[in-house]
């Protein structure tokens, strides 16, 4: 199926203007992005000078640029956890929650590989959120995307979301669910979803959506937010799937952004003549009646093992037992024999240890797995945090003038760019 024939199908509530636009806006090559850490925003800027800061308000800290040769991830900050890279449209949607004042117990039901997670956790460092995924082998790249960024507030689990048992109901302050779907919204960057889409396709995404929504609104809280999105332009992915799951005890929520977006019945569609990013849908439900639970007052799990080797967030301690856990926090201690467990990814931003800062040159070195050789002779053999720019970017022994490296070999990135 050609493009435009596919949108004919699929797009059948724009108007012929809109749909050209939409073509035409496929055809100048999609956008990319990244969410930066806030006080880093000037330092990416002059390592990537490609980038702009289009947006505003709530999105002032995602990046864009063209899609081309450039390759910001092969830099030593994108391996510091300075930034993580996504398109802008999925970066917008976490960041559409009503502002409230509380630490917030969040699920993200659906994360892998973990860009919506990791946008709220980076603007929301004091709520919790507990990032879900049914698939093992993208609950590790999860987890490993979570360490690299260094968000202690984030806990990794792997389960059908179904399976989330009901001593969890009502307890969750916000729910993002980013449904699987036929991915129409990613034609212009994906161009393999345009000849793997049917609506066959369509169909069966619709049916699991509206499974996972159902189960969202048992599990969000009272006066609780829901923000469901999908990457696809299908009216049965996305407002019919809205329309199916109402009741009673739920609301729509006008999305006020300051970004121009696609209005519906239900929510909005991020389309790429009117922002810079991929299709996105997002609704936003609020939950109005319910049981109202005190998650103070529920029987916690026993989570004093965890608490021995994890940097934890407080609110773990409060949760029923059930959630099946990968990564509980930052680890610090591991009690095996043999274990080098001071050298895991994420302990580095801790930095319990005195740090070493190294030039630009030598940290591509470093991530390369190589040695390196200082101006200044040390005394003292010692375990150092190396640093750039007091980014920490992972463990070294000195010895009299050189740094040997201590970085897990799995961590090495050959391609690292000067």
């Amino acid at each position: 199926m050609e493009l435009k024939e596919a949108y004919e199908t699929i797009c059948t509530y724009l108007n012929e203007s809109e749909k050209r636009k939409l073509l035409e806006s496929n055809l100048t090559g999609a956008f990319k992005g990244g969410v930066v850490k806030p006080i880093y925003k000037d330092l990416v800027k002059q390592h990537l000078p490609y980038i702009d800061y289009p947006f505003k308000d709530e999105m002032d800290n995602v990046f864009c640029y063209r899609q081309n040769d450039e390759k910001p991830g092969l830099n030593v900050l994108h391996f510091g956890g300075v930034y993580y890279l996504l398109d802008p449209s999925s970066a917008f949607v976490p960041n559409q929650f009503s502002k409230n004042d509380k630490t917030n117990l969040v699920l993200d039901m659906c994360a892998a590989p973990g860009g919506k997670t990791i946008t709220y956790a980076i603007k929301h460092p004091n709520d919790l959120i507990i990032a879900n995924e049914i698939s093992l082998s993208r609950a590790n790249e999860l987890a490993k995307n979570i360490e690299r960024m260094g968000l202690a507030n984030v806990i990794v689990t792997c389960m059908d979301p179904q399976e989330i048992n009901d001593s969890f109901n009502s307890i969750f302050d916000r729910i993002l669910l980013d449904a699987p779907c036929s991915g129409s919204g990613m034609f212009c960057k994906e161009p393999k979803m345009l000849e793997d889409w049917t609506y066959d396709k369509v169909i069966k995404c619709s049916l699991i959506q509206k499974q996972l929504l159902k189960k969202a609104i048992k599990l969000c809280a009272l006066n609780g937010e829901i923000l469901y999105s999908t990457c696809s332009y299908s009216n049965e992915e996305d407002d019919e799937v809205i329309e199916a799951t109402l009741d009673e005890s739920i609301e729509i929520v006008n999305i006020n952004s300051s970004f121009d977006t696609y209005k519906t019945k239900y929510g909005n569609i991020l389309f790429p003549y009117i922002f810079n990013g991929e299709g996105q849908y997002v609704s936003k439900l609020r939950k109005i009646k319910g049981d109202k639970i005190d998650i103070n007052l529920l029987k916690s799990n026993n989570v004093d093992k965890i608490e021995k080797q994890y940097v934890i967030h407080p609110l773990l301690k409060k949760l029923p037992a059930g959630l099946k856990i990968i990564k509980p926090g930052i680890k610090i201690y591991d009690n095996r024999e043999h274990s080098k467990i001071i050298y895991d990814n994420d302990y580095k931003f801790l930095c319990p240890i005195k740090k070493v800062e190294i030039t630009y040159e030598q940290a591509c070195s470093f991530i390369k797995g190589s040695e390196v050789f200082l101006n200044t002779n040390y005394s003292k053999k010692e375990e150092v945090v190396v640093t750039y720019k007091d980014i920490p970017l992972g463990y070294g022994r000195i010895v009299s003038n050189k740094i040997k490296n201590l970085l897990p070999k799995g961590l090495y990135a050959p391609n690292i760019r000067l």
